[in-house]
C-alpha cells in the first residue's frame, strides 16, 4: 500500500492528459472532475490503500451509478480513489490507454469495465505483472486473451447476465402470451454481455417468436432507427426487448411514433427509464442495481489489496422492474429493495 493523502479523490477524466479543473460540459479531451471527501472515521486504518477503477463512458448514467457505489464505498473505508472513463462508449483504444497511463502510478488495485472483452487484455497483463490485483465488474474480460498477456482476474462482480435475460424473458412472455413476436435490439456485435441478455431472454421467453436480434451499439439513436426499420419489415412485433435501457429508450420512440401499443423491456434499471416506466412509456427493465456493482468492486479491491482472499464470482442483485413494483424501485432508487449479499465488510481489516 503507497501513502498519499487521506481521503478520496475522485478523478473523472474525459480525456488523457494532465488533471484540469473544468465545468461539466467542457469541450477540453482533458477535462476534469475531482472530488475530495474526508476520510471516514471507519477507515483510519485503510488510507494507505490506492485503487484505480477504468469503466466506460460517462454519458451512460448506468456508468455514473456505478461511480457513486465506488465513491460510497471509498469514503466509507478512507481510501484513496481515482475513477476514470473511456473517452466514448466505443473508443477501446482510448480506453485501454487510460489502464497504461494509471498502471504506473502505485495503485494497489484496479477496478475494470471493459468495452469488449479484450480490449484491456494487454493492458491489464502489465498491471497484472506488477502483482497488483484486478477486480472486474459488470462486463466480463476474456479470461483467455488475459491469460496471454501474462494476467488473471482475481474477482468479477456483476449481476448473471443471462439469467437477467432469463428472468427478463420469462415476464415477457407472461405478459404477450405465447406465440407472439418479439423484436430483439443488441448491443454492440460479438459483445459477452450483451449476447447473454439476448440468450438469456430467448430462453426465458421460449416458445415466442423472434424478430433479430439487431446491433444497435448500446446507442438510443441507433436503437430507434432499428426499430423502426423493424416495425416496418414485420408488423406483427408486439414487443421489443433491448440489451440495456439507453437502447430501450430509442426503441419506446419508435413505438410511440407507430401508434401502437408494442411491450419495451430494457436491462440496467437506469434512473430515466424507472420513470418511463412510471410514465407507461416502457413496460419494464431488469434492473441491475448498478450502485451495488460499484460498493462491491471497490470493496472487493479493498479486500485484495491486503492480502485478503476474494470470491472469484460475487453476484449483485437484479430484479425485473414493472409497473407492479415501479414505486419502490423509485423510492429506492440507486439502492435494491431489501438486504443483499456482501461478503466484504466482515473481510476487511479496519
Amino acid at each position: 500500500m503507497r501513502g498519499i493523502s487521506k481521503g478520496v479523490r475522485l478523478a473523472a477524466m474525459a480525456g488523457a492528459g494532465a488533471l484540469l479543473l473544468a465545468a461539466c460540459g467542457s469541450d477540453s479531451d482533458t477535462a476534469t472532475e475531482e472530488v475530495v471527501v474526508e476520510e471516514a472515521a471507519a477507515g483510519s486504518g485503510l488510507s494507505d490503500i490506492r485503487v484505480a477503477a477504468v469503466i466506460k463512458d460517462e454519458a451512460n448514467p448506468f456508468f455514473g451509478t456505478i461511480a457513486e457505489g465506488m465513491k460510497e464505498a471509498a469514503a466509507e473505508y478512507g481510501i484513496d480513489l481515482v475513477v476514470e472513463y473511456a473517452p466514448t462508449l466505443n473508443d477501446e483504444v482510448g480506453q485501454a490507454n487510460k489502464v497504461d497511463t494509471l498502471a504506473g502510478q502505485d495503485f494497489d488495485c484496479f477496478v475494470v469495465i471493459p468495452i469488449s472483452s479484450n480490449n484491456l487484455s494487454q493492458s491489464l497483463g502489465k498491471v497484472a505483472q506488477q502483482g497488483i490485483p484486478i477486480v472486474n465488474i459488470d462486463s466480463p474480460v476474456d479470461a483467455a486473451s488475459l491469460e496471454a498477456a501474462g494476467g488473471k482476474v482475481t474477482a468479477f462482480v456483476g449481476t448473471d447476465n443471462y439469467k437477467a435475460g432469463v428472468e427478463g424473458g420469462k415476464k415477457m412472455k407472461a405478459l404477450v402470451g405465447d406465440g407472439a413476436t418479439v423484436g430483439l435490439i443488441a448491443g454492440l456485435a460479438g459483445n459477452v454481455t450483451s449476447n447473454a441478455r439476448i440468450d438469456g431472454f430467448k430462453e426465458g421467453a421460449a416458445g415466442l417468436t423472434f424478430e433479430g436480434p439487431v446491433n444497435a451499439d448500446w446507442d438510443t439513436a441507433k436503437a430507434l432507427d432499428a426499430a423502426k426499420a423493424m416495425l416496418a419489415k414485420n408488423p406483427n412485433i408486439t414487443a421489443f426487448f433491448a440489451a440495456n435501457d439507453t437502447m430501450a429508450q430509442g426503441i419506446a420512440q419508435a413505438v410511440a411514433e407507430s401508434g401502437k401499443d408494442i411491450k419495451v423491456m430494457g436491462v440496467d434499471g437506469i434512473e430515466a427509464i424507472l420513470q418511463d416506466i412510471k410514465g407507461g412509456k416502457v413496460t419494464g427493465s431488469v434492473s441491475q442495481y448498478p450502485w451495488v456493482m460499484g460498493k462491491l468492486g471497490v470493496e472487493a479491491c479493498i479486500v485484495a489489496a491486503q492480502g485478503g482472499t476474494v470470491t472469484e464470482f460475487v453476484e449483485s442483485p437484479a430484479i425485473v422492474v414493472t409497473s407492479e413494483n415501479i414505486d419502490t424501485a423509485i423510492s429506492g432508487f440507486p439502492k435494491p429493495p431489501g438486504e443483499y449479499t456482501n461478503p466484504f465488510p466482515a473481510q476487511i481489516q479496519k
